[in-house]
């Protein structure tokens, strides 16, 4: 992650080394009331293909998407401080 920051909505972290530009959303879950702590992470690609300007064609990234999830999955469930974690793949609706 060459860089992060703020914005008023949650966290926006910037993706490198993966062949494209993706961002990991990091939003506080609007239902956690009175636990604050909980959070959803979103990434910032929706679709599985993106246009490839160099290429001149649509770019199947799905299957780059999916390994990236898996991934995160496995860090949040190794660490201790992260009592849950749940997946929802339709979470922003």
């Amino acid at each position: 992650m060459p860089y992060f920051f703020n914005e008023d909505w949650g966290w926006w972290l910037q993706t490198e080394g993966i062949g494209f530009r993706m961002g990991l959303c990091i939003y506080s879950d609007p239902d956690a009331d009175p636990n604050r702590e909980r959070c959803a992470l979103v990434l910032s690609i929706r679709e599985p293909r993106q246009w490839s300007w160099s290429r001149i064609r649509w770019i199947d990234r799905s299957q780059e998407v999916i390994q990236i999830i898996e991934a995160l999955g496995k860090i949040f469930t190794s660490d201790a401080n992260i009592r849950t974690v749940t997946r929802h793949d339709d979470y922003p609706s």
